[in-house]
């Protein structure tokens, strides 16, 4: 199987973290199929988008009806019918609030945007956290996620 992952900029973070997200997203998606979380029997696509918090927050008032800025969006492709590709949906990063973000939290550039990689990858899956129950199955599917691509847990604060 073959995982094709785009990558478009309207604003661009280091190549680095470009490389470390398509990488990783690879591993995640092959992680997801080995756990019975992804059903992908075909090749799979998936699109990446990295832009401003302005967009972000102007494409969630658009398609979410929340006038706010997201560090991430994830948007689960609806309509698949392509027979030899899945196409798993689009994610969309806002790349100044996420290394803002960063900052704030005194955790690196790289760890930020891969634990949003993954829980964006997470609800293309299918997981939400729109109440109690869900957010801790969520939190903890992306933690296990993290784990298996070698990175500490991003909710235990460290002194």
């Amino acid at each position: 199987m073959t995982i094709t992952i785009e990558i478009a900029c309207a604003v661009y973070p280091p190549t680095y973290i470009r490389n470390l997200i398509k990488k990783n997203m690879r591993k995640s998606i092959r992680e997801l199929q080995k756990e019975n979380i992804l059903a992908v029997s075909k090749n799979c696509f998936l699109s990446i988008y990295f832009t401003h918090s302005k967009e972000t927050q102007e494409l969630n008032k658009t398609y979410r009806n929340k006038n706010k800025i997201a560090d991430i969006l994830s948007f689960p492709n609806a309509n698949e019918m392509n027979p030899y590709e899945r196409h798993l949906g689009d994610l969309v990063f806002a790349c100044d609030t996420i290394k803002q973000d960063a900052i704030k939290k005194n955790i690196t550039l790289e760890k930020n945007y891969l634990h949003l990689a993954c829980h964006g990858l997470l609800h293309l899956c299918g997981f939400d956290h729109v109440d109690d129950a869900a957010h801790a199955t969520m939190i903890d599917m992306e933690i296990k996620l993290l784990r298996k691509l070698g990175y500490d847990n991003p909710y235990e604060l460290k002194y």
